[in-house]
């Protein structure tokens, strides 16, 4: 993906869009540098429709300002060179994303691919559909970040990881039957970031306002409700 929109960038600077040229002065620009592009173990292309027009138009669809001529010519160039990478056998998997795919529906075909063809146990609990969302609250400094690690720890990584806030969005947009984009455009950069909206979807909220045992004891007594099993309680 890299090595295509270095691709592009250089193109635009040429009137008449030279792919091969692009690529033949980027070569150049590489070995007189000495440098070297960065190398995948697993590649995976998400790619907006199956033709280059339908790439484009979807894209471009999503862009604040679809009418912008030079930024379409731009995405053209990056998806033709993306299609040449892709039939060079550049990448071992191909997810063609339609107009309508939410988010999650996306996201959900990345797991699949991914669960099939990586065995890092680091990576597990996100492969996975959310079983649940835990969100702690409380003052800075109250000891947040301190009990979600022991969390994580007394349950290990294949039963939970810590996620930021954004990683919610989509699950968030389910919940509440409002759009994505209407949900960005509404809270801001900042506001979607906030802590006050996590607490909307969140299956349990803890604010660390108490004993330590008492958030404890909430914290394990909900979680094995849920169905996980503690593997190291000792951390505690």
């Amino acid at each position: 993906m890299f090595e295509a929109v270095a691709v592009a960038v250089i193109a635009m600077k040429d009137e008449d869009g030279d792919l091969a040229n692009a690529r033949r002065i980027l070569d150049g620009i590489l070995d007189k540098h000495g440098l070297r592009l960065p190398t995948e173990n697993l590649a995976v292309l998400i790619q907006h429709g199956k033709t280059l027009d339908e790439s484009v138009r979807i894209t471009m669809s999503r862009e604040s300002s679809p009418d912008d001529k030079r930024y379409n010519r731009y995405q053209r160039l990056l998806q033709s060179e993306l299609r040449r990478q892709e039939l060079a056998g550049a990448y071992q998997h191909t997810i063609h994303v339609t107009a309508t795919d939410s988010i999650g529906c996306v996201q959900d075909r990345l797991r699949k691919f991914l669960l099939e063809k990586t065995a890092n146990p680091l990576f597990q609990p996100t492969m996975h559909h959310l079983v649940g969302i835990y969100a702690f609250g409380g003052l800075s400094e109250c000891g947040k970040s301190t009990i979600a690690e022991a969390f994580c720890a007394i349950f290990g990584t294949k039963q939970a990881f810590r996620a930021k806030i954004a990683y919610f969005n989509n699950t968030r947009r389910e919940r509440s039957l409002v759009p994505l984009e209407q949900l960005t455009r509404n809270d801001g950069a900042k506001l979607e970031r906030g802590a006050m909206n996590i607490r909307s979807y969140a299956d349990l909220v803890l604010d660390n306002n108490g004993p330590l045992s008492e958030s404890i004891s909430t914290l394990m007594s909900f979680s094995e409700g849920k169905g996980l099993v503690p593997g190291n309680a000792s951390v505690v």
